[in-house]
């Protein structure tokens, strides 16, 4: 009986010996997990619980893009638009629409600007507005310039261009070498001025193509930039990096908006408009959240504008053909 009992024992100890053996043996050849890359990894595609948007429909027909939304002072508001690059034999002209609740609006009469695109309209402290928009001078006295630029205006209709070119390309260094554009500007609490700016360099590598010359685009960025005076300006840090398989090279129409002491930037790409924010005025940033997506070529939303309208956010955004829609985000405090 001892005999047996020795001899199960015995076999009970080499059985357990050798499972530890083994098990040391695996996590030995275990290979270690790599750390993900930056670029590698995907912007959230959830929806942020404290942004449920809810779209509206049809604000303004036809083949517009780049809207920019203005609150007026006598409780009205004002949208700008120009129209779609692919329309055949455009001027770039730029239209403005009067609405007295953000979703019914009348055009107003006459071309606001021609040949600059993407405007972006701040009220002065003296009344005046300032517009930042993109263009391309064929006749500066520095000779051809791709840049910003801005004019002045009294009433928000006639305007005035200033002098010289606010963001040149190559102003930032690294992330603006091709092209720069599509600016939102905003005055932080310490009354200086923070842009966020579309840069673009290098070799798209996802094949994306301009729709008016078919050529190769290159990769886009969201670039910030500050000013004491809203002229002169100052290169900031990168703020978007859209060269990753998520982003495909692409990102545009950056939006700034200030809620509650937070620094809000709305943009858009290939998945529809997403979400970072900063609590320091810009100089650090959450992740981003998807929160309106694109299903497909008939809703993929572009270049959002924000404005708050009593007690919602209503935004407005465009689609390819079909014209300026909006949608709305109830303010919960």
């Amino acid at each position: 009986m001892k005999k047996v009992l020795l001899v199960s024992l015995l076999t009970l100890t080499i059985g357990v010996i050798a499972l530890v053996a083994v098990t040391s043996f695996l996590a030995l050849k275990k290979p270690a997990k790599k750390p993900r890359s930056e670029s590698a990894v995907k912007p959230s595609t959830e929806h942020s619980t404290a942004e449920s948007w809810q779209e509206e429909g049809l604000r303004i027909a036809g083949r517009w893009a780049d809207a920019e939304v203005v609150k007026l002072g006598d409780g009205k508001y004002r949208i700008y638009y120009t129209v779609e690059p692919e329309v055949p034999d455009n001027q770039k002209e730029m239209y403005s629409s009067i609405s007295s609740d953000g979703l019914h609006w009348q055009q107003e009469k006459g071309i606001r600007m021609k040949n600059n695109t993407f405007p972006d309209v701040v009220k002065l402290a003296d009344g005046r507005w300032r517009m930042y928009y993109q263009s391309f001078k064929a006749n500066s006295k520095a000779g051809p310039e791709l840049g910003i630029f801005s004019s002045i205006s009294e009433d928000g209709l006639d305007w005035e261009e200033e002098e010289g070119i606010r963001i040149k390309v190559g102003f930032q260094g690294k992330y603006d070498t091709e092209s720069v554009g599509a600016p939102s500007t905003i005055r932080l609490p310490d009354n200086r001025y923070f842009m966020i700016y579309r840069g673009s360099s290098g070799k798209n590598r996802f094949g994306k193509r301009d729709p008016v010359d078919n050529k190769l685009k290159p990769i886009d960025y969201l670039i910030s930039a500050t000013s004491t005076d809203g002229v002169h300006w100052q290169p900031g840090n990168l703020v978007v990096d859209s060269d990753n398989q998520y982003l495909r090279d692409q990102v545009d129409g950056p939006e700034l908006v200030y809620d509650n002491n937070v620094l809000k930037l709305y943009y858009w790409s290939f998945p529809g408009v997403y979400l970072k924010k900063s609590t320091n005025d810009g100089r650090t940033w959450s992740k981003a959240k998807l929160v309106i997506k694109s299903t497909g070529p008939n809703h993929a939303p572009g270049d959002p504008t924000v404005i708050r309208q009593g007690k919602l956010f209503r935004m407005y955004f465009g689609l390819h053909t079909r014209g300026i829609f909006s949608a709305k985000l109830a303010i919960q405090n």
